[in-house]
């Protein structure tokens, strides 16, 4: 037996790797008006973002239901060292919150710790990786708990936008705001600071944006792990993920944006997830 990793669809991890690190990950919901579909299951990135860019309704995003959690929970117990359930960040999303009501389901025979990674997109599914490797090699609970807290407090993102329109629309900035960036045609700069998400910077001209987050990679003596993630351009992504690789000696992972995050980061978005090493 080994300790189990449980996640959720908003660390975008690719599901190559959470297939062979036997990462169960637990879907968010995207909502368009009444329909409400989980993410990566009920409606994939292609899709999506077809739906984003042309379709009459916005959508919105909601958290698994502790029940969500409690189905992997059960279907895990027993047969395990222990279950470890890593999350992006508790200011962003209740998800945090239905995992840890789950867990303490009096009909569970498991240990099950909930972490809160104070991360979103690959900065967190780094942090989860990480975990699920160490358990993949026989860590025990407490040490692969204590080296994933250890692991968000080095973790970092930084994402840059192609416009402003879609942060609007989810209400998490005003209109007037955005539509003064589009007219000067800023490309704004995202990350995550205390759990919560901050600007950056801004950008004229999205070629020195990816500049800016190149520049912000190369600020770091020494990486653990280093993630490219994009919503669209899967070309441009590459391209600048092989960029990277002398910072790894390796190609950084590239990750697909997933609907969750996509909502409110919109088509065009490439960003970076790493975890120092110092």
């Amino acid at each position: 037996m080994s300790v189990k990793i449980v996640s959720d669809s908003a660390c975008d991890i690719p599901k190559e790797l959470a297939d062979e690190l036997d990462i169960h990950v637990v879907p968010l919901y995207v909502n368009f008006g009444e329909e409400s579909l989980k993410d990566g299951i009920d409606i994939k990135a292609d899709d999506f973002y077809e739906r984003l860019i042309s379709g009459p309704i916005h959508p919105f995003t909601s958290q698994p239901s502790p029940g969500d959690f409690l189905e992997i929970y059960k279907k895990l117990d027993g047969d395990n060292d222990g279950i470890i359930s890593i999350h992006l960040s508790s200011k962003l999303s209740g998800t945090f919150t239905s995992a840890s009501i789950a867990s303490e389901d009096q009909s569970l025979k498991s240990k099950i710790t909930v972490i809160d990674t104070g991360h979103v997109s690959m900065s967190s599914g780094l942090c989860v990786l990480e975990a699920a490797r160490l358990a993949k090699n026989g860590a025990d609970m407490d040490t692969i708990i204590e080296a994933t807290n250890d692991f968000s407090s080095r973790a970092h993102f930084v994402g840059l936008l192609d416009t402003l329109v879609y942060l609007e629309k989810g209400g998490r900035i005003g209109k007037a705001r955005s539509m003064l960036g589009s007219l000067l045609n800023i490309k704004p700069m995202i990350t995550v600071e205390n759990g919560e998400s901050k600007e950056f910077g801004k950008a004229r001209t999205f070629k020195k944006g990816i500049a800016k987050l190149s520049d912000f990679c190369h600020q770091f003596d020494q990486l653990q792990s280093l993630s490219v993630v994009y919503s669209t351009d899967s070309d441009l992504a590459i391209e600048f993920s092989d960029s990277l690789s002398s910072l790894l000696g390796s190609k950084p992972i590239v990750s697909r944006i997933g609907p969750v995050t996509g909502t409110h980061s919109g088509p065009g978005t490439i960003g970076v997830g790493l975890i120092s090493k110092i």
